[in-house]
């Protein structure tokens, strides 16, 4: 009789036996027009074994449980010591390829399985807050901008500029009342003017709009909001001015390996990333000199200093538009953004 194995494998109340080998991955998703917000992080398991029994009645008994227990939606995904003292996953999760192949011959069932959830308790979470009239947003979403002239006529004397704020983020809360329950509060707080909390940016918004998609069954939830407010920003003759930036997260390099058949999984961390922060906009003015100023100005405010400029870069001058456009990045062989968005050491 084979020795129990110290670790255990569950997926609702299917237990695999004996343990197969086990791989996990991160899969990362961004949220933003330019995609450098914080946004899901995704959970890829894949697992690998043998089915084995003593003749075609029994192997096609093992067979058929496999079966069964796979067919089955959002289940709980249970990795652990079997004494308890160890659990690497506990969470709701689905099954996303599933592959079992018998081998009459030697009754054996060879099977492939990989498995994808949305881990709660592992956001990108911005080291600062956000709040509007109440209710805090968690995690920090993603946010853009957009500056704009408005003048009484087309051709006429600027007499302010507006400013659009667009939120994208997502809220977690696992199950559908609860998503139910975490919109409504977010609509009751979008429903009138009020003010945004955005790190270090307060200041007195409108709402101009707000959605998120039809199906809120998923543990997860996107959304949008824009916010809009009027300034006296551009009075250095700024019409619009369109800016984001990437930034690269800092992890650590690693090396991993799986032993068939052998509990746990070999790593090697070969030491911390280094980090690339891209800046890309635009911006157009009343004459090119202010345009190229605004640019300077904006590159300064979005690449901290210390890196080098890689090849690539790029600024573009369009004289009939009065418009500057730019596409730089810098590399930072010591990070110099860090923590929870931006990861660390």
């Amino acid at each position: 009789m084979a020795a129990t194995s110290a670790l255990i494998l569950k997926y609702g109340t299917y237990e695999f036996s004996p343990t197969p080998q086990i791989g996990s991955r991160i899969s990362v998703a961004r949220v933003g027009a330019s995609q450098t917000g914080p946004g899901t992080i995704e959970r890829i398991v894949t697992v690998r074994g043998i089915l084995e029994a003593e003749n075609g009645t029994s192997i096609q008994d093992l067979h058929d449980a496999m079966l069964a227990a796979m067919a089955k939606d959002r289940q709980t995904l249970y990795w652990a010591r079997r004494d308890g003292s160890k659990i690497w996953i506990n969470q709701t999760a689905h099954v996303q390829d599933f592959d079992l192949n018998l081998d009459w011959n030697e009754y054996q069932a060879q099977y492939t399985i990989t498995f994808r959830y949305l881990p709660l308790n592992e956001t990108h979470n911005a080291p600062f807050s956000a709040s509007y009239n109440g209710y805090t947003f968690d995690p920090i979403p993603a946010m853009g901008r957009e500056f704009s002239a408005v003048r009484d006529s087309e051709a006429g004397p600027r007499r302010s500029t507006s400013v659009r704020l667009t939120l994208d983020g997502f809220i977690a809360e696992g199950s559908h009342a609860n998503n139910v329950a975490e919109l409504n509060a977010l609509a009751a707080a979008l429903s009138e003017d009020d003010v945004l909390t955005y790190g270090s940016l307060i200041t007195n918004v409108r709402v101009e709009r707000f959605s998120h998609p039809p199906d809120i069954l998923d543990r997860r939830v996107p959304y949008a909001v824009v916010f809009a407010y009027e300034t006296d920003i551009g009075g250095d003759g700024v019409k619009k001015l369109q800016s984001t930036r990437r930034i690269s997260r800092v992890t650590q390099r690693s090396a991993w390996g799986f032993s068939p058949f052998i509990d746990g999984s070999l790593a090697q961390t070969l030491g911390e990333t280094d980090q690339q922060i891209t800046a890309v906009g635009f911006v157009i003015a009343e004459t090119m000199a202010e345009a190229r100023a605004a640019c300077v100005a904006e590159l300064d405010t979005m690449i901290p200093p210390g890196g080098i400029e890689i090849e690539g870069a790029s600024i573009t001058e369009d004289p009939n538009e009065i418009k500057v456009e730019w596409n730089v990045t810098h590399r930072y062989t010591s990070p110099v953004l860090r923590g929870g968005a931006y990861g660390a050491s």
